[in-house]
């Protein structure tokens, strides 16, 4: 499949499903038989240590990586083999694991790109700038030279640009201070709250447990426990443990 004609519908049911997804690099499978169920307008979180196969999940969720078996669905409809660009156009936005943001361009230039989406160049700057006016200071600086706390904000301000039905998230708080984290996940919370479908992917699973309605446990490859924070508490530590 090449191109999708319309937006997603969030009305009834679940917004992302994955069913049975295997996947993996080189024949090596590192992702086996997972299923997921993400409602319209909750955050979720999926979590689990290093190594459990999340980051591959989330990238077959944008179609950024083809699954070996299994169905990627939208609003009930089937999308494996789209282009990431025509989930874009679906109302699907990933901000990936790293800074996610181009270096050897400014920050007014980073944001123009999110121009792509149809939404004007002086609106994104002004909702950017208004949540996280650090980056209104460092306009015309190189990306690459920001902190990594001002490259994540980037990253997030450039993605809920395009106003996005569906954000996935990865690994947001990697190597950042814990006010930063703080503010960052405040800017989540916003977002959910304005109606936005939020995935987050996250190795420290009490970042976020917290701020979830729902979260999936991964280790080796598969969900080994999903539902209320409160219900994966104990499935959670036994994943870290690595006694499962």
């Amino acid at each position: 499949m090449s191109t999708l004609a319309a937006p997603v519908e969030t009305a009834l049911g679940p917004i992302l499903e994955l069913r049975g997804i295997h996947a993996g690099y080189h024949g090596i499978e590192v992702v086996s038989g997972v299923d997921l169920s993400v409602l319209p307008g909750e955050i979720y979180a999926l979590v689990g240590p290093n190594g459990a196969g999340k980051s591959t999940t989330v990238a077959v969720a944008a179609c950024l990586h083809a699954p070996t078996a299994g169905d990627v669905l939208l609003g009930g409809r089937v999308v494996n083999g789209a282009r990431p660009q025509d989930l874009c156009h679906l109302g699907v936005c990933l901000v990936p694991e790293g800074r996610s943001v181009f270096p050897n361009l400014s920050v007014h230039e980073n944001l123009w790109l999110a121009t792509h989406a149809g939404v004007a160049l002086d609106e994104i700057e002004s909702r950017a700038y208004g949540r996280f006016p650090v980056l209104g200071t460092r306009r015309a600086q190189l990306a690459g030279t920001l902190s990594g706390g001002e490259q994540q904000m980037l990253a997030l301000a450039r993605a809920v640009a395009v106003n996005p039905a569906v954000l996935l998230v990865d690994e947001l708080s990697m190597g950042l201070a814990p006010v930063i984290i703080a503010e960052l996940y405040g800017f989540i919370r916003e977002i959910a709250s304005a109606g936005v479908t939020v995935v987050l992917v996250e190795q420290f699973a009490r970042t976020v447990l917290g701020l979830a309605d729902r979260a999936a446990v991964m280790s080796n490859g598969k969900i080994v426990g999903a539902g209320r924070p409160d219900e994966v508490e104990g499935v959670l530590e036994a994943a870290y443990l690595g006694a499962l």
